[in-house]
């Protein structure tokens, strides 16, 4: 039954009409509605039977008290409330405070670097101390470097790696990333037709041309084709890995076959 239907029925329960027609053509064509008159007439009747409900004067002043005290709580409550550019204010004042230690920051910096050209061209000794500094930072970070990869290798097959081989001019920027594809694939066990897993029965000269490399301390673990077309034939070349090292964590050393060179060293995974 529609709203309206039960609006239009209510009204006509309670006099409220001034032309009950519609309303009593509905009651007349639905039993719905009929039985919706009846009840909505019975309920008024009855509460008309009740009288009219009086509140004591007692009663009365607590109703007040309980109101003035409700409205009064809310009012607390809410506040005023705070304009929104009061709000804006502290954070603006936070951003005008980073920008000016930023431009001071940056002004310093620029300050430094014309002092160090400056010094730089005119040769002084504030200059050479300046690039005898930053040399010394430098040698520093390179020794921490050669620090993290001696924990990977043995320290008397790094020092002879120092001292009596260096890799070939060879190897360039696209064969170092070729090395360094093919040495995960060493440390995940995935082999290909340029790949093979090493063959100790294969070639009793590995150990001997790993040593001549400054690699005694190293194992053969695979070989590969090497990527330079200039080389007669097809390049041959031994991976290694340190002694008593896990594969998956070793540094790996590509070491030509034929001259017995360290061409490539690809650092343990970091």
């Amino acid at each position: 039954m529609r709203d309206h239907d039960l609006e239009l029925i209510a009204a006509l329960v309670e006099g409220r009409l001034e032309d009950d027609t519609e309303a009593r053509a509905l009651i007349a064509s639905s039993a719905g509605a009929r039985e919706e008159y009846e009840a909505q007439k019975l309920a008024y009747e009855s509460l008309r039977a009740l009288g009219t409900a009086h509140l004591t004067e007692q009663e009365r002043t607590a109703l007040h008290r309980d109101l003035w005290t409700e409205l009064r709580t809310e009012t607390v409550a809410k506040g005023t409330k705070t304009p929104w550019y009061y709000r804006w204010a502290a954070v603006a004042a936070g951003l005008f405070v980073v920008i000016g230690l930023v431009a001071v920051l940056s002004g310093q910096q620029a300050g430094d670097t014309f002092d160090e050209i400056a010094a730089e061209l005119s040769g002084d000794g504030e200059g050479g101390a300046a690039t005898t500094t930053t040399a010394a930072g430098g040698a520093d970070k390179d020794s921490a470097g050669d620090d993290a990869e001696a924990e990977s290798a043995p320290a008397e097959t790094m020092g002879e790696m120092s001292e009596g081989t260096t890799m070939a001019d060879a190897a360039t920027d696209e064969n170092a990333v070729l090395y360094e594809a093919e040495a995960e694939r060493v440390r995940q066990g995935e082999f290909t037709a340029r790949l093979q897993d090493y063959d100790e029965e294969e070639d009793g000269e590995v150990d001997a041309c790993l040593e001549e490399a400054g690699l005694s301390d190293y194992r053969p673990v695979a070989t590969v084709t090497g990527p330079d077309p200039t080389a007669d034939g097809e390049e041959s070349l031994v991976v290694a890995a340190p002694d008593r090292t896990v594969l998956t964590e070793a540094p790996l050393a590509f070491v030509d076959l034929d001259t017995c060179q360290l061409i490539y060293l690809d650092p343990a995974p970091g």
